[in-house]
């Protein structure tokens, strides 16, 4: 009956821990198993939800750090690395186990009217365990082996973070940059079709000559031409941000808007370019990562080493036998089977030292060399990390710079650029210029106002590229 107390109690722990490790998971949904799209009920699909009407950047990020597949594979990444570090404990705890056994026999005939039982049982049962107490210390570097790369998954899955949601910025910083691109080409448009308007008046009047009349028309058209560009990137990138979200539609509805990017102040970044590195080293996930993984490296080194080593080792059982044979008493004798049950408990210790085994002697050595060259190969990997990490930071802290002396240029260049358009096209409509030099000051213009979006997005896209090379969370 102990014994099948006990049984029922390593069940139960058992089942109690396979119930406690399963993995939080929601599938994605089911129209990934479909072979075809448009016959499908959008139903399954995986759409932006409805409550979205104005899709802010910090929604977006929001979004596609619940449903991005490649964030949820570096999360379940970790939870496998995890998940082998704590199997890898095991090795510290005895194994223990349970055994049961019976055997019944039978015996028939005999002379007559002498006892004899027609049957024999034999019942044996016990518990018995060992533990390997020492084997070079390999069990110990193996679990401090893959606790560091444990570890260093958990950085990956933090830098997977890291990576999407500067990829959704940039992403969405590009939709506005496009959004202001056709309000700029729509608005190129109206002045050339204004100037048509114009020019057509004058010319049915004489007042103007043709090829005046056609140059604010191929203006015009060249504008719509421009506009039809600009409508189809916005519609592209906005396809990619969506796919960035994790929509399995990869769009958006057309309900949907996107608020004008604000102009952002230049305060913040006054700090020298060091003082950005130093964070970044800091705190980057995957330069974190690379520095557990050299330490994962250096354990299993050291692991291959313990099989140089000594073992040793306990062990333990205990044992119950019991058994009932088929007796032939003397005349006159009981007939009744007996029992004679025997206990048995031992208990031992075990050692070992291979100190020359041949071949598998070679073979521990080129595991030795081999684990060395990889924690070698670990280290140029961390080099490379390190400066993947100063490299980025510098270049977008440049790059940030930049975008921030260029931004107050354009700024003060358009509005000249606005006011010398107007004087011209009045100097032209007053018979003062050529068409040229309205033609020059619209270009000028329209390309001015190009420039300075592009600044403004400069400004918040190297913001954005800044804080992920500094490693910084949002």
């Amino acid at each position: 009956m102990k014994l099948l107390k006990y049984s029922v109690y390593m069940v139960g722990a058992a089942l109690f821990a396979f119930s406690s490790g399963c993995v939080a998971y929601k599938p994605p949904p089911d129209i990934i198993h479909a072979d075809n799209y448009t016959t499908e009920s959008t139903k399954i699909q995986r759409t932006l939800p409805y409550a979205y009407k104005t899709l802010d950047v910090s929604a977006a990020i929001n979004i596609a750090l619940t449903n991005s597949p490649t964030y949820q594979q570096a999360r379940l990444a970790m939870i496998q690395a995890w998940s082998v570090y704590y199997g890898s404990l095991n090795a510290f705890t005895p194994n223990v186990g349970l055994a049961f056994a019976g055997t019944q026999s039978g015996a028939y005939g005999g002379t007559p009217g002498v006892g004899g039982s027609p049957y024999g049982n034999n019942w044996t049962s016990g518990i018995s365990g060992t533990w390997n107490v020492f084997n070079g210390l390999q069990d110990t570097m193996n679990a401090m082996s893959q606790l560091a790369t444990a570890k260093s998954k958990e950085e990956l899955n933090k830098d997977a973070r890291r990576l999407l949601i500067l990829s959704v910025k940039l992403a969405y910083y590009q939709i506005l940059a496009d959004k202001a691109t056709i309000q700029i080409q729509q608005s190129n448009e109206m002045f050339q079709q204004q100037q048509v308007n114009e020019t057509q008046l004058k010319y049915d009047a004489g007042a103007t000559s043709l090829s005046d009349l056609l140059n604010f028309k191929v203006g015009r058209n060249n504008a719509q031409v421009s506009v039809i560009k600009a409508k189809a990137s916005y519609a592209v990138d906005k396809y990619a941000l969506a796919a960035l979200l994790g929509l399995t539609t990869s769009e958006f509805p057309e309900s949907v808007n996107f608020p004008s990017v604000d102009v952002i102040e230049d305060q913040g970044y006054s700090l020298g370019v060091d003082f950005y590195v130093n964070v970044a080293v800091d705190q980057r996930p995957d330069l974190k990562s690379s520095r557990e993984l050299v330490k994962a490296a250096k354990y299993a080194l050291y692991q291959t080493w313990g099989a140089f080593a000594p073992t040793a080792g306990l062990n333990w059982s205990y044992t119950s036998a019991s058994s009932s044979p088929n007796p032939v008493p003397s005349s006159g004798g009981s007939n009744q089977p007996y029992f004679n049950p025997t206990y048995t408990n031992s208990y031992g210790f075990s050692t070992a030292w291979t100190l020359w085994d041949g071949g598998s002697q070679s073979s521990r050595i080129m595991k030795v060399r081999g684990a060395q060259a990889n924690y070698d190969s670990t280290q140029e990997g961390l080099l490379s990390s390190w400066i993947t990490v100063v490299k980025s930071v510098r270049t977008s802290y440049m790059n940030l710079t930049s975008a921030i002396a260029q931004k107050k240029i354009n700024g003060a260049t358009l509005s000249m650029s606005k006011e010398r358009r107007d004087l011209v096209r009045d100097e032209y409509n007053a018979g003062n210029t050529d068409i040229a030099t309205l033609n020059q000051a619209q270009n000028d213009l329209v390309g001015v106002e190009q420039n300075y979006v592009t600044s403004v997005i400069g400004v918040v896209t190297n913001r954005a590229q800044l804080d992920a090379a500094c490693g910084l969370r949002d």
